[in-house]
């Protein structure tokens, strides 16, 4: 009875080994995960650091889905290559869609379409100065016959942009790859989509402009809602550059949208419709909450890739770095409390944060000036240190060194991610 026992004991603990050896190890923190430090605790990539890429993409993604996302049909407005280049393909993974083919009907940028009339030679302040004449102002098709020819050749993928603005959800997903598809810092996150967003603004005001000029009222200010819809969606996208040319965007709206009220005869109910549509665009996204989350995150990021690799501030955006043995990689990142530095510029952050949350615009821009302020002294402490300075730092006891390495490491961070 006793050997019977036995058996089946060892078939049950060598049952328990072998789940255990089926799951995956968990790997080991390079830092301690918390609020103050990494802010967010998951996920770990392969070898312990935040995964900031695909933290920060899931909760921009939040429960978009395909069907819900304008920017799933932007890329079929804009195409494979925005600008020039392909975009990741770990890019359309995360949108959760296949790649555009390479040949269609996509958007013909400006600067490709009067690439001619751009070169500086006599013609290019003519071709300008006439442009700017109607840029503000409705306009017939006889008054630019190249203009409305561009807007001709793009009226596909203006339908398609339009349509876009008409879903409820933005999900531009950050991704940053180098040559080698391995992953790179979130500041170098792709900005192929933003800029080509920019380039769609004028597209869609220009026409608005030639609908006006043409008497079509209610087609013109159909096109600067859309406008308007799309500079609100741009500027909730991860990145605070997002942010500006959603706000640019927004202004282009504007402008447009005066223009038409103003030369357009547009009738009363017409211009009440526009206004009672307006009114249901969303409000852009606060400041400070960018700044909170998205800005956030990709500062920790970039300290992170100060941990793994070993180098100054700037050193690892350089593509010619002379790159370090993990030796060297492990001693210099001894030399560094990379909790505190956390601290610190989540301290920094949370001082921005605080400022772009007073009540009014006199207080915010106060406590701005203030923050300004700190980083200009913080800046000028790191330019005057002298190298007879950093030598003496160096003869102390191990501990107060790490701990002015540490402190100048977060001054350097501060500095650098923030002015």
């Amino acid at each position: 009875m006793a050997s019977i026992r036995f058996a089946t004991l060892l078939a049950l603990g060598m049952f328990v080994l072998q789940v255990a050896a089926k799951e995956p190890k968990k790997p080991t923190p390079k830092f301690k995960l918390g609020k103050d430090t990494t802010f967010v605790t998951e996920p770990l990539d392969a070898d312990g650091f935040i995964d900031y890429e695909a933290a920060l993409n899931n909760q921009l993604k939040g429960t978009t889905t395909p069907e819900t996302n304008a920017v799933v049909l932007l890329v079929k407005c804009f195409g494979p290559k925005p600008d020039g280049k392909e975009l990741h393909p770990d890019f359309y993974k995360a949108l959760g869609v296949e790649a555009p083919p390479a040949e269609g009907e996509y958007l013909i940028d400006y600067f490709q379409f009067f690439k001619e009339e751009l070169k500086v030679d006599e013609t290019r302040h003519t071709f300008l100065e006439s442009e700017n004449e109607v840029r503000w102002r409705p306009w017939k098709a006889a008054e630019l016959p190249r203009h409305a020819e561009w807007l001709k050749l793009n009226e596909k993928p203006i339908a398609v942009a339009i349509e876009a603005t008409k879903r409820k959800d933005y999900y531009l997903p950050l991704i940053s790859r180098h040559k080698d598809g391995k992953k790179g810092m979130l500041i170098g996150a792709s900005m192929q989509m933003t800029q080509f967003n920019q380039n769609l603004a004028t597209l869609l005001s220009m026409r608005a402009m030639l609908l006006a000029g043409e008497g079509k009222i209610e087609a013109a200010f159909d096109h600067t809602v859309a406008l308007h819809k799309h500079g609100s969606m741009v500027a909730r996208g991860g990145s605070l550059f997002e942010v500006l040319a959603g706000i640019a965007i927004k202004g282009i709206a504007n402008s447009t949208g005066i223009a038409i009220l103003e030369y357009g005869n547009s009738t009363a109910k017409q211009a009440m419709a526009y206004q009672a549509e307006l009114a249901k665009n969303p409000p852009i996204r606060l400041l400070a909450d960018q700044i909170d989350r998205n800005d956030r995150l990709m500062n920790l990021d970039s300290i992170q890739w100060i941990r793994r690799s070993g180098y100054d501030i700037f050193e690892p955006l350089r593509i010619d770095r002379k790159e370090k043995t993990p030796r060297e990689i492990e001693r210099y990142a001894a030399t560094i409390d990379w909790e505190e530095v956390m601290r610190y510029t989540n301290g920094w952050i949370d001082k921005s944060v605080t400022a772009l949350r007073k009540p009014n615009f006199l207080e915010r821009n106060e406590a701005l000036k203030d923050i300004e302020s700190s980083l200009k002294v913080l800046e000028e402490q790191l330019k005057n240190q002298t190298g007879v300075e950093k030598f003496l730092q160096k003869l102390g006891k191990p501990e107060e060194v790490r701990a002015k390495q540490t402190e100048q490491l977060g001054k350097k961070c501060v500095t650098n991610l923030m002015i």
